[in-house]
């Protein structure tokens, strides 16, 4: 007689990753989302962090970044001047004018804050004594916010304090300063609060212009100070107590344009800086040239960069377009340590002298003893332990709220106000295509034979995947490899019984 109950002991039937004829090219193992992939190398594709699967990565012009001149970390941060309490309220902070705005949802805009601060203005350029006392619904120069504990944090650079506010009735709480024996190590003196941000109850404090991160507890207390680069203007903390920086940087190059084509290469002398904004001092009179681009971490000799034949190059100003450059012109996606300009005068042009205006920035990792550690590649989405910013912040720097709106989410810039739809940024565009070249697969079977190949995901309207293989009784040399690509594959059967 059979046992009823022995069918609750069979095994389970042949299938990855249970079938030991079977070998997977991805599984979920490990924390890392890439530990479960056997991958050679890749081009133009990523693992994403998410859902551990093989997908295009991001457009140079569309990916974010932890260097985004919109200071949001590649949007898993929100920006400066906005900040969320604890109860869930998103207030924004208009640096222009001062006045603090909260979200309303039920109305699906921002609304004033009475009896909030305003921007003071600038004393005389010849007043040089520091006032002994300021009020505090008077601001120069506000920077950031941050929101703790039932508590409104305010950078106020123009008067070096941090103002705290009790969220709700705002009545200002007090404002954290500098010690005198702390101010004495300073630059001229000065303290320039600029990036706030909290990890724990810990209040951190970047100062770009002296290099250095203030940590205050949350009674306001001065703990420490933490030396870092000049340039950090804006900081943020991770899942695991690390510190990200942002350092800008400036740079300033001189050109002599002729008749002849001109080249220069300015060096931010970090691999994945992003190229924010440049600007030319002046047009010269007389002359008209175009505008050549190109950037990278590689170095290039003056062969190189002045070589007519080479097709690296990309054109960025036409020689009509090139006077707009005298106001900063963006650089959206431009990356890499080096960054190469060409100018092409046209024909008749006059000579003569510019400077060239770059800003931009690098990213860091402030990790305990390990110190400071530049990011290579500061890809936002290939960031680990980040988290993510309380609701969506898109490339331009705009929020995306929900509210009773017409459609369920608004749009808002940096002053509150509502951003018209053929204005708001793009979404995220992709590469148009990539290759995934995968690890040697060994069945350990001579002679196998290799059954199918299963793909699993998902695949948009008008998008292919193209997969190749080959087999061979010995394993293929790294150069051999480079010959087959095997793209998207997920799991690899082998039948040999």
């Amino acid at each position: 007689m059979m046992d009823t109950r022995a069918c609750a002991r069979l095994l389970p039937a042949p299938a990855p990753p249970h079938d030991p004829l079977s070998l997977m090219l991805a599984g979920h193992l490990g924390r890392s989302a890439e530990s479960g992939w056997r991958r050679d190398r890749a081009t133009r594709v990523d693992i994403d962090p998410a859902t551990r699967s093989l997908v295009l990565s991001p457009a140079p012009a569309s990916a974010r970044w932890l260097t985004e001149p919109n200071a949001t970390f590649g949007g898993r941060r929100l920006p400066p001047n906005v900040a969320v309490t604890s109860a869930g309220g998103v207030l924004l902070l208009d640096l222009d004018s001062g006045e603090l705005r909260r979200f309303d949802a039920c109305e699906c805009r921002f609304v004033a804050v009475s009896g909030f601060a305003r921007i003071e203005p600038p004393p005389p350029p010849c007043e040089t004594a520091r006032p002994t006392r300021v009020r505090h619904d008077r601001l120069l120069d506000p920077r950031a916010i941050a929101a703790c504990a039932g508590d409104l944090f305010v950078a106020d650079r123009g008067h070096e304090r941090v103002l705290r506010y009790a969220v709700g009735s705002f009545v200002p709480r007090g404002a954290l300063r500098l010690a005198a024996s702390q101010r004495a190590a300073l630059a001229g003196g000065r303290w320039y609060p600029t990036g706030l941000t909290f990890a724990g109850r810990v209040l951190i404090v970047a100062d770009p212009v002296n290099g250095r991160l203030d940590r205050f507890d949350f009674t306001g207390r001065w703990i420490e100070t933490i030396a870092v680069p000049s340039g950090v203007s804006h900081i943020a903390v991770d899942c695991g107590g690390r510190l990200y920086l942002l350092i800008e940087q400036d740079a300033v190059a001189g050109v002599a344009i002729a008749a002849a084509m001109a080249t220069i290469e300015i060096d931010a002398q970090h691999e994945g800086f992003q190229w924010h904004t440049l600007a030319l001092s002046q047009i010269p009179p007389g002359s008209s040239f175009a505008i050549d681009l190109q950037a990278g971490d590689e170095a290039w000799t003056a062969a190189r960069r002045n070589d007519p034949g080479n097709k690296e190059w990309a054109r960025w100003l036409d020689a009509g377009a090139s006077p707009r450059a005298v106001v900063p012109q963006p650089l959206a996606g431009t990356l890499g340590r080096y960054l190469r300009l060409r100018f092409v005068p046209g024909a008749g042009s006059a000579a003569g002298l510019f400077d060239v205006k770059t800003h931009g920035a690098s990213a860091a990792r402030l990790a305990g003893a390990a110190g400071l550690e530049y990011l290579r590649d500061p890809r936002a989405d290939l960031i680990e332990g980040f988290g993510g910013a309380p609701f969506p912040v898109d490339l331009g720097g705009y929020l995306h709220l929900h509210g009773d709106c017409a459609d369920g989410v608004e749009v808002f810039d940096a002053h509150g106000r509502c951003v018209p739809p053929e204005l708001r940024a793009a979404g995220e565009q992709f590469e148009r295509e990539g290759t995934f070249f995968s690890t040697v697969l060994d069945s350990g079977i001579d002679g196998c034979q290799w059954h199918r190949v299963e793909l699993r995901g998902a695949i948009p309207q008008g998008c292919s995947i193209e997969v190749r293989t080959a087999c061979a009784g010995l394993a293929f040399t790294a150069g051999a490899r480079g010959t087959r690509s095997c793209s998207a594959v997920r799991g690899a059967t082998c039948g040999s019984r």
